[in-house]
């Protein structure tokens, strides 16, 4: 699939692609004539990528903090925090989406290991009430129309980047005769309102960032792809060859709004034909005394190549 029937299907699922994902929400509802009831409620799930969790809290003064840990799936989202003031709207359509037949609908009480999930807990002043949906349960309509109140939720304070960090496979050739060296690039921008700071580029690789070239043969039907078809080239200190603007050594920073591009080189010693390819980088965000900030994995949108044979 391109990515723009990618980017279609992740915005009528907004949830499912999004990786670990945790939403706790304090939710107030006020009854006619009744004091306000504070509830706080969960989502998680590990349906993309279990790696790293998102979060989102919804505070009682109606702040939403949202902590995205993964875009696999959702190549034009940035990783990182957001925060912004939640519509009140929307935290009572969520408290809606809670009531009537949500408590009484069914739940997989169990789990095995990697099994892919969502669950909802609420907790408020008695036992927690929770839901989850595994692999082994149809999605109950009251546990589906709660998520996509929490897909809103999500999709409101996503436009509100704090520390967050946008990452694409910014230059790849478009051509390349087999085993010719050419030139990876990977521009990050600081999307947010901080700076921060990345690990220096020569421990690339053992601290503080991991980066991965993943390529897949398209010119061969699905049905007869196996891995002799894939390709993948470690983007780390090893084939590192500078950033653009530069930089001194030690530290990388990166102010809000200015983009760095990381250059790396590989000789495409690979089979000819055409390929996908896409980055994963995952990378720790610090602040200037190189406290971390935040820590996630960022997946690009796919390109395209063609590999020549050899001249």
């Amino acid at each position: 699939m391109d990515s723009e029937g990618v980017s279609t299907s992740a915005r009528r699922n907004v949830l499912r692609g999004i990786g670990m994902l945790t939403l706790t929400a304090l939710i107030t509802k006020a009854s006619q004539g009744a004091q306000k009831m504070a509830t706080t409620v969960t989502y998680r799930t590990n349906t993309a990528d279990d790696r790293f969790e998102t979060a989102l809290v919804v505070e009682s003064g109606g702040m939403g903090r949202l902590s995205v840990g993964s875009n696999r799936g959702q190549p034009t989202w940035p990783i990182g925090r957001f925060e912004a003031p939640l519509p009140a709207p929307l935290v009572q359509q969520l408290a809606t989406a809670l009531g009537g037949a949500f408590p009484g609908s069914p739940s997989q009480d169990t789990l095995i290991p990697d099994e892919s999930f969502r669950e909802i807990r609420a907790a408020g002043a008695g036992a927690p009430l929770v839901k989850r949906v595994g692999e082994q349960l149809a999605t109950p309509a009251p546990f589906a129309a709660a998520e996509q109140v929490i897909g809103r939720i999500i999709e409101h304070v996503r436009k509100y980047p704090q520390i967050a960090v946008d990452v694409t496979l910014s230059g790849l050739p478009k051509q390349v005769p087999a085993g010719t060296p050419r030139y990876i690039d990977v521009t990050l921008l600081n999307v947010g309102r901080h700076p921060f700071y990345l690990a220096p580029s020569a421990v690339w690789g053992k601290k503080g960032w991991q980066g991965e070239l993943a390529a897949l043969r398209s010119d061969i039907p699905a049905a007869q792809l196996g891995s002799a078809h894939q390709k993948f080239v470690q983007l780390n200190a090893a084939n590192f060859i500078g950033l653009g603007p530069a930089q001194p050594a030690g530290p990388v920073l990166l102010q809000p709004g200015i983009p760095i591009a990381a250059r790396f080189q590989d000789a495409f010693a690979w089979p000819p034909g055409h390929y996908n390819a896409e980055a994963a980088i995952t990378l720790q965000l610090l602040s200037e005394t190189d406290e971390p900030l935040f820590t996630g994995s960022a997946v690009t949108a796919p390109r395209s190549i063609e590999v020549q044979p050899r001249r």
